[in-house]
């Protein structure tokens, strides 16, 4: 045995086998698209939204005393969804194209000279047009009456003992002492009309009250913007909660568009009534060049007065300003809105497109034409936006979709720009 190990030892020559170094270990970085077949093309998340759109808003507060229309139907431009309360304003318009004809008819009178039977009734339209001043006049006391009374008094305490105090927790206590103080002034306003509705007669001095009351009405007015205001300061409390707050601020809206109403109605009876006596006037004494300009400058004045009652109205009226689908419509019968306040959403859903945004460093991949996947359809981008978006600081695209498409408004998917390609599974080994 030792002879054999020795015989071993010799023929290895005990020297040791000298290892070869290691190689430096490299590492190469690469996405996984291109580990797995791919290209680094851009992806986002689009939003689809429809091309014509329409955000439908109230431009007058109240109460929805007529809705036309239902989620999910389909409208044209101008349709009728839904109507505020709006009896004043219609009467002002019914009111306001009297006086438009009466002082058309005037004209026309001056021009044709005037016969017996026409100062007759001249005369009529003259006595037609006082009867209308005192049923205006009648009407202001009322709407003055409600706005503090039946509307504003239900916030105050201490009125009838000359200690005028607003119920309502505030924030803001200078606005709350000058809302207590033009609340205190209005008492003797109440107590003089309340007199001179028992009292006004078409043999009064209708000019001297509308310019009594149309200041009247103002003082009354300039109170409820007041009010409206220490309500958006209001603070809930355990005797007026967020309700009562919200209530109180519906009705103060109403009320303010109610004597706004007021306002233009007093405007247009005074209006009428200038016009009726000048043109009886006219047929008693003769006309004159002058007579002439003042009769056309009274139709002009005339048809302002009742394009303006058209307008006051026209704001009462919730129209779509396009055609589409209603996808949004949130108001019902009897509901109280706000001016401003968003009411349904008018879509063309036929017409869609997908908006995204990019960085800076991919809106060289992007051009006008260019094919994009959404999930399993194509769109082709229309617009892409010439600098970043200030607050965000990227950029938005847009892509139009086909009529056929079946994605739908409002919702979200994954895009990929054309040249990309989807990854696929890998049936190698995998590399990092």
């Amino acid at each position: 045995i030792l002879a054999f190990g020795a015989l071993i030892w010799s023929l290895s020559g005990g020297d040791e086998v000298a290892e070869e170094p290691a190689a430096k270990r490299q590492v190469a970085t690469a996405s996984v698209a291109e580990l797995m077949g791919g290209s680094a093309g851009v992806s986002a998340v689009a939003e689809i939204k429809s091309v014509s759109e329409a955000k439908i808003t109230t431009e007058m507060g109240g109460r929805i005393a007529r809705v036309s229309a239902t989620l999910g139907a389909r409208v044209g431009a101008g349709q009728v969804l839904a109507e505020v309360e709006n009896a004043s304003q219609r009467a002002a318009v019914l009111q306001a194209e009297g006086i438009y004809e009466a002082s058309k008819a005037s004209l026309s009178k001056i021009q044709g000279g005037t016969r017996e039977e026409q100062l007759a009734v001249l005369e009529a339209g003259y006595e037609s047009a006082k009867g209308s001043v005192v049923n205006t006049l009648l009407t202001a006391y009322a709407s003055v009456d409600g706005a503090v009374k039946d509307t504003a008094d239900q916030m105050f305490s201490g009125i009838e003992l000359g200690q005028v105090q607003f119920t309502v927790l505030t924030s803001n206590q200078q606005r709350e002492n000058e809302l207590e103080s033009r609340r205190a002034a209005l008492s003797p306003v109440l107590l003089r009309q309340a007199s001179a509705s028992k009292s006004i007669s078409t043999s009064a001095n209708l000019n001297a009250e509308l310019d009594t009351v149309e200041k009247e009405v103002r003082d009354a007015r300039t109170f409820i913007d007041v009010l409206i205001a220490a309500l958006n300061d209001a603070i809930p409390s355990d005797t007026t909660d967020a309700g009562d707050i919200a209530a109180f601020k519906a009705a103060a809206s109403a009320a303010r568009s109610s004597l706004t109403g007021t306002l233009s109605a007093i405007t247009g009876a005074r209006a009428g009534l200038e016009t009726s006596k000048k043109g009886l006037e006219q047929g008693v004494t003769g006309a004159q060049s002058q007579d002439f300009a003042a009769a056309e400058a009274s139709v002009k004045q005339a048809q302002g007065a009742y394009n303006g009652a058209l307008a006051s109205l026209e704001k009462t009226i919730i129209r779509s300003p396009i055609s589409g689908t209603l996808n949004n419509f949130t108001v019902k019968l009897g509901d109280i809105v706000s001016p401003s306040q968003q009411v349904a959403i008018v879509s063309n859903n036929n017409a869609l497109e997908a908006v995204f945004y990019v960085s800076e460093n991919d809106r060289s991949k992007i051009v006008v034409g260019q094919k994009i996947a959404l999930g399993e359809e194509m769109a082709t981008v229309t617009r892409v936006a010439p600098a970043l978006d200030p607050v965000t600081r990227r950029i938005e695209v847009r892509a139009g979709l086909a009529a056929t498409s079946k994605l739908t408004n409002g919702e979200t998917v994954r895009v990929v720009l054309e040249g990309s390609t989807t990854p696929q599974n890998s049936k190698g080994p995998l590399a990092i």
